[in-house]
């Protein structure tokens, strides 16, 4: 598996990338696996391929509340190797598939000596924070058969608009 199949790792300079490749492990991701809670410490890191992640926030209800969604176009946990060290939502598996890990701590030391990755790392994760507002704002705003219409309208082939 090419770490070039998560836009992420093959966004970094090639040096950078080959710095992050001796320490990724293949992983296959099934449905509904929680990759890590809230509140919990954040050990590895998640380049997805061809899984989908959804980030979520637990409700006191029992409710569940999707903040973000992460593909192959961004990374899962990154977080912890900035400055976190726990989880602040529920990582969970919606579409199964592959992806490559990091160990936090190897991913936080190949960061602080690589300013391109560390970089791109924050703008991913400051692109997830916005990604989180929107969705707040539309949960917020929006009758639920605006929201699902919205999402159906998006899972429509272009062709068909």
């Amino acid at each position: 598996m090419s770490p070039e199949n998560n836009l992420i790792l093959s966004a970094l300079p090639e040096s950078e990338r080959l710095a992050i490749e001796p320490h990724l492990a293949r992983h296959d991701l099934r449905h509904r696996t929680v990759l890590y809670d809230v509140r919990d410490e954040v050990t590895h890191i998640y380049f997805a391929h061809d899984a989908v992640v959804s980030l979520t926030v637990p409700l006191s209800t029992g409710e569940v509340i999707e903040t973000a969604m992460v593909g192959r176009d961004g990374v899962i946990g990154a977080t912890a190797a900035l400055n976190g060290r726990v989880s602040l939502n529920r990582a969970i598996v919606q579409v199964g598939g592959t992806c490559l890990s990091c160990p936090v701590e190897t991913f936080k030391a190949i960061l602080k000596e690589n300013e391109q990755a560390r970089s791109l790392i924050g703008g991913h994760e400051q692109a997830l924070f916005a990604q989180a507002q929107q969705s707040a704002a539309c949960n917020a705003t929006h009758a639920m058969e605006s929201r699902l219409a919205l999402a159906f309208a998006r899972l429509r082939p272009s062709w068909q608009h």
